[in-house]
C-alpha cells in the first residue's frame, strides 16, 4: 500500500473524531492539520522502512556477490553498487532523520486524535478544542527547533 493511500485510509477510519466540531471554520482547520500529520507519518515511516531495509540487504547482496567465484567485471561492477547504495542510504537515514520526523508527526497526529476523542465522551466547544489542539501543535513546533538546534550545535 501506497503512503499516500495508508494515510486516507488512517484519515477516512478516524473522520468520525471530527463529528462534535460543528463550526466548519474550526472543523476545516483541525480536519487539514490532522491529515497533514497523518501524511507526513505514514510518508516518513515508508522512507525509514525502505532505506532501513536497502542499508540492511544490499550489503548482504554485496558479500554474497564478492564472494561467488566468478571472473566476470560485471559481478565486481554490481557488488560495488551495492556497497555503494549502502552507503547512500545510511547516510540519507543519518541526513533526513526520517525515524525523528515520523516520531514527532506520528505524536502530533495521535495528540490531535486523543484530544477529538476526548471531546466526543466530554464535549468541551470548538474554541476549546482548537485552543487544545493549537497549544499541542505548537509544543511539536518547539520540538522541532529544538531537534534542529542540537543538529546544528552537533554539526558545527
Amino acid at each position: 500500500m501506497t503512503a499516500n493511500r495508508q494515510a486516507v485510509q488512517e484519515f477516512n477510519d478516524n473522520r468520525h473524531l471530527l463529528d462534535a466540531i460543528s463550526d466548519k471554520l474550526i472543523r476545516s482547520r483541525i480536519e487539514s492539520s490532522l491529515k497533514w500529520y497523518i501524511r507526513n507519518a505514514v510518508t516518513s515511516k515508508h522512507y525509514f522502512y525502505f532505506f532501513s531495509v536497502i542499508t540492511i540487504v544490499a550489503p548482504i547482496f554485496s558479500g554474497i556477490l564478492i564472494n561467488l567465484p566468478l571472473t566476470d567485471t560485471y559481478v565486481k561492477i554490481i557488488s560495488s553498487i551495492f556497497a555503494g547504495l549502502t552507503s547512500a542510504c545510511a547516510s540519507a537515514l543519518n541526513l533526513f532523520n526520517f525515524r525523528k520526523d515520523w516520531e514527532l508527526y506520528r505524536n502530533q497526529a495521535e495528540e490531535i486524535k486523543r484530544i477529538l476523542a476526548e471531546n466526543l465522551s466530554d464535549p468541551i466547544g470548538d474554541q476549546k478544542v482548537l485552543k487544545r489542539i493549537e497549544k499541542s501543535i505548537q509544543s511539536t513546533e518547539k520540538n522541532w527547533m529544538e531537534m534542529i538546534s542540537r543538529q546544528d550545535s552537533n554539526g558545527q
